[in-house]
């Protein structure tokens, strides 16, 4: 009997170097099946305060909302796109968009994907961004057990830090993540230095003017989302409709007599122009005669805002992804013309692109992504 014993040590140390020479690691485990089991998972804290447990590596993810299509291609980490938001459309920046199912419709909500694609696709982890709208919390209870899913808010500057190192954690690239965290961060820094020296009646005050990119969509943000008060902030200005009830801050219909009543020096335009803002657009026109049009409307016409010519357009994403640092920059301009006249936020904007989004130089200056740019 003594040679069988033999015989079945060598088959187990076999069967050991086998494993071991496929290059499982030594974590691994065979479980009763005799299937390969990798013990490697990696646990982070989203913005929620939720734990979350991830097998990886991840190579598999969907997301609902475009600042995370954003996320990745900055981190170097499209590839593991295989489900998306319906907005993202921008061809220079993702070519393969076309070929990535969307799970939710253009102007849908973000916690209402399609749950049948979703789940076909079975990705290894859903990325959320929190924003002011309801059903998030529905959505991740729905998904318990199903489909991991991580909160973030990358484009907002508060829980920028957090939810950047979480995808670099996860997507084995926290290298890059760091590499654009600090980038934001100095410019944040030298945004804050400029503004700093601003007294209380030299800020300038404005009113954002957002919607669904109709002329006359009345909705905006008050200083409950934490972005706006880190935004006033770095820009030297005062938020007109801090106050406002709101849904988590935002306000998704404003009562117009309220904001005729409203003294602003300012009127920033943030609503989506996908036929004017984005690469290769070689005309202003349609920018021109949807600002003429807002200009036009009786809420705002009489305002200081318009009669000095003080309203701005800007690329949709730098207001709700991590782009926001460009258009804070542009932003702190248009409001201190004179404390930032040695400033060329089109130079961070270029850097932007061709450094993060690996856009090519042309590309770029075939681009519009600011209306008027001064």
């Amino acid at each position: 009997m003594k040679w069988v014993k033999l015989v079945l040590v060598a088959i187990q140390l076999l069967l050991s170097a086998a494993i071991f020479a496929s290059g499982v690691n030594e974590e691994s485990v065979l479980n009763s099946n005799n299937k390969v089991i990798n013990n490697n998972v990696v646990t982070v804290v989203d913005v929620l305060d939720r734990q979350v447990s991830i097998e990886l590596p991840v190579e598999r993810v969907a997301f609902t909302h475009y600042s995370t299509a954003e996320a990745l291609k900055l981190i170097d980490a499209w590839s593991v796109a295989v489900a998306r938001d319906g907005y993202t459309n921008e061809k220079v920046l993702y070519p393969n968009i076309d070929e990535i199912p969307a799970l939710t419709p253009i102007m849908g909500s973000s916690y209402e994907p399609n749950m049948e694609v979703l789940l076909e696709i079975n990705p290894d982890v859903l990325i959320l961004e929190v924003i002011p709208m309801p059903g998030i919390e529905d959505l991740i209870n729905k998904l318990e057990g199903i489909i991991p899913v991580i909160a973030v808010k990358t484009y907002d500057p508060e829980k920028m830090v957090q939810s950047f190192e979480i995808l670099g954690k996860i997507l084995n690239k926290e290298e890059e993540a760091s590499k654009y965290i600090n980038w934001c961060i100095d410019i944040q820094n030298y945004l804050i230095d400029k503004v700093s020296t601003l007294k209380e009646d030299e800020l300038t005050r404005i009113f954002y003017k957002t919607g669904y990119g109709g002329v006359e969509d009345l909705m905006t943000f008050t200083n409950e989302l934490s972005y706006i008060p880190v935004r006033n902030k770095l820009t030297g200005c005062i938020n007109v409709a801090a106050d406002l009830d709101s849904q988590g801050g935002w306000v998704p219909s404003l009562d117009s007599e309220w904001l005729v009543q409203q003294e602003y020096d300012v009127l920033i335009i943030g609503d989506p122009q996908p036929n004017g803002f984005g690469f290769y657009k070689d005309s202003i026109e349609e920018l021109d005669e949807y600002r003429n049009q807002v200009m036009k409307l009786p809420v705002f016409a009489d305002s200081t805002a318009v009669k000095n010519d003080r309203v701005y357009m800007q690329y949709e994403s730098y207001f709700g992804s991590p782009s926001f640092i460009i258009g804070f920059a542009y932003m702190a301009k248009w409001f201190h013309p004179q404390l930032f006249s040695d400033f060329d936020p089109s130079s961070l904007q270029k850097e932007y692109f061709q450094e993060f989004m690996n856009v090519d130089p042309i590309d770029i200056e075939n681009g519009i992504f600011v209306y008027p740019e001064e």
